[in-house]
């Protein structure tokens, strides 16, 4: 819901203690066979953002975790490391106004997964931590070439509820994944399996669904080149599988997951500067930064 406040502090004292940072992947995340009900988006009605005396100007903002086999250990560690260290840096920027995060772990749903589409609460402190710990990396997917990181914006739009965007501010959503995109929208059978009885959203095609969400959501996907699939068909592929969807500034290259802060960070710096106004200095100086955003630099220059 988000009421609360991130404490730099008491993350650390968290990380200190549980040695969370450190943990293997069964001491991290304790749900190893299956995922827990809560967690499940068949279950899930609505997740809610509301403003609050400490947070009156929320930004809801999606975090979608490619959890299947062709990632490896790159979603444990994403998960325990880059994600917290991505919400300290959020919060200590004051990049975006009172960032309340809900985090996904996405599978997929066209190759038959158990669960492909996972979601904690939308948090603005340390229950996102502990709620993540929930989550269940299924390490499956398929030889079919995509994962379903499209659920996550059919989450944003059908099971969300925000104070922002009923107030005409958007949210944002960030995918993580080696993989392409799918390259159409769910059918009604797999829409049925992921979201239950939810009235089915048929759309014609990828672009579609894409302008629909865009309308209350800025979306971006981040390319995790350390992951399997990325090495084995190479980036160029993953990323054309993209820039036919989304516009290219809104693909983001990663060949280095621990960067994942800055490149997230830096996103949300362009998206509140001025339109007229200069990029900011680091796309051209940072080497990952310039290798991140060589879309949006491509269609600047």
């Amino acid at each position: 819901m988000g009421y609360g406040r991130w404490s730099t502090d008491q993350y650390t004292t968290y990380s200190d203690t549980t040695n969370y940072r450190s943990a293997s992947v069964q001491q991290v995340f304790t749900n190893t066979d299956s995922a827990p009900n809560d967690v499940v988006v068949k279950n899930i009605q609505l997740r809610e953002s509301r403003d609050s005396d400490a947070n009156p100007n929320s930004t809801p903002i999606i975090l979608g975790l490619d959890v299947t086999g062709s990632m490896g250990l790159y979603a444990s560690e994403i998960a325990r490391i880059h994600l917290p260290d991505l919400m300290t840096n959020i919060i200590e920027s004051g990049v975006v106004s009172d960032p309340h995060i809900l985090v996904m772990g996405i599978g997929d749903p066209r190759a038959g997964d158990n669960y492909p589409a996972q979601a904690t609460q939308f948090e603005p402190d340390l229950k996102i931590i502990e709620q993540t710990r929930d989550l269940f990396i299924e390490g499956r997917g398929g030889g079919n070439d995509v994962e379903g990181y499209d659920l996550a914006w059919y989450f944003a739009k059908y099971c969300t509820s925000t104070d922002a965007v009923q107030k005409g501010r958007k949210g944002v959503i960030f995918t993580f994944g080696d993989e392409q995109l799918a390259r159409n929208p769910l059918t009604e059978h797999q829409w049925k399996k992921v979201f239950g009885t939810k009235e089915y959203p048929q759309f014609s095609s990828m672009g579609e669904l894409y302008a629909m969400v865009s309308q209350d959501w800025e979306i971006f996907h981040v390319i995790i080149e350390q992951g399997n699939y990325c090495r084995s068909a190479g980036s160029s592929v993953v990323r054309r599988s993209w820039t036919q969807v989304l516009p290219s500034s809104r693909v983001l290259n990663c060949s280095d997951s621990s960067q994942l802060k800055n490149i997230c960070s830096m996103a949300l710096e362009i998206l509140n500067t001025p339109v007229g106004q200069p990029l900011p200095y680091a796309l051209y100086e940072n080497s990952e930064l310039k290798h991140a955003f060589s879309g949006l630099l491509e269609q600047n220059a």
